[in-house]
């Protein structure tokens, strides 16, 4: 039991043990000192493995501090160059591509209270820029306007220009293509009715000069046959119709003049 024990406390705790069961264990010192070398062993046992599993969780805690730690580093790089670039962005003025990256910031590394002057900073620019393109598309409407009178289609053209595209611009277009579409179709309508008056009139002429070429071989048929009252009364009611400076009046001397 002695020399067991000593081996147990020298740190040969299994050859101990092993040493003491080579003896009968129903023998009441080797018994005892076995069961108290066994138990000791046991709880030494269950002691470095807590001590083991201690250390582990220590470690453990140990590297996710470190990877936390690193993880808060390289978010803090990372919102750094998001910073520089929407500042950078809206110097330059580029505000779409300031809010692109608000929103890249949001999704990747939702930074909150710390870009809540840039989200402010950027709906004041925004607001400002729609108040001055606002002021431009009313300055360039107008001036479109003054130049429709002058030239539609430039005027049209001066509108399609203007970037970026305004609703108000783009709906001043429209007017303005309209109003051209409705000025076209008027000149169509009054040269086709100008057009149906000049053939109205030709026909008009044409029905005329049949007419009095009726009236003149009528006269002359009237004078062939010495009818001479009613080449009298034809020529009287062609020059009523026709007027007396009409191609009747030549046949006139061949009329004698009746009362």
């Amino acid at each position: 039991v002695a020399a067991a024990t000593e081996a147990f406390a020298g740190g040969q705790r299994a050859e101990a043990i092993e040493m003491l069961r080579r003896y009968d264990p129903t023998r009441g010192t080797i018994g005892e000192a076995l069961r108290k070398l066994t138990a000791e062993h046991q709880r030494l046992i269950e002691e470095s493995q807590a001590a083991r599993e201690v250390a582990r969780e220590q470690e453990e805690r140990a590297r996710r501090t470190q990877d936390a730690r690193a993880r808060e580093i390289d978010r803090s790089n990372a919102l750094t160059q998001s910073r520089k670039a929407i500042e950078h962005s809206m110097a330059s003025g580029d505000l779409d591509n300031a809010e692109r990256e608000l929103q890249r910031a949001d999704e990747s590394y939702d930074p909150g209270a710390e870009f809540a002057d840039l989200r402010a900073h950027v709906l004041e620019l925004r607001r400002d820029g729609e108040l001055c393109q606002d002021r431009l598309a009313d300055e360039v409407i107008e001036q479109a306007r003054r130049e429709f009178t002058k030239t539609p289609a430039g005027a049209v053209e001066l509108l399609e220009r203007f970037s970026p595209p305004h609703p108000r611009v783009t709906a001043a277009a429209r007017e303005l293509r309209e109003l051209i579409a409705e000025q076209n179709e008027q000149v169509i309508r009054q040269a086709e009715r100008r057009g149906e008056e000049e053939r109205e009139r030709q026909r008009n002429k044409e029905q005329r000069r049949r007419e009095m070429q009726q009236a003149v071989e009528r006269i002359r048929g009237y004078l062939d046959r010495e009818e001479l009252t009613e080449a009298a009364g034809a020529l009287e009611a062609a020059e009523g119709s026709f007027g007396p400076a009409s191609g009747v009046q030549v046949l006139r001397a061949g009329v004698p003049l009746l009362d």
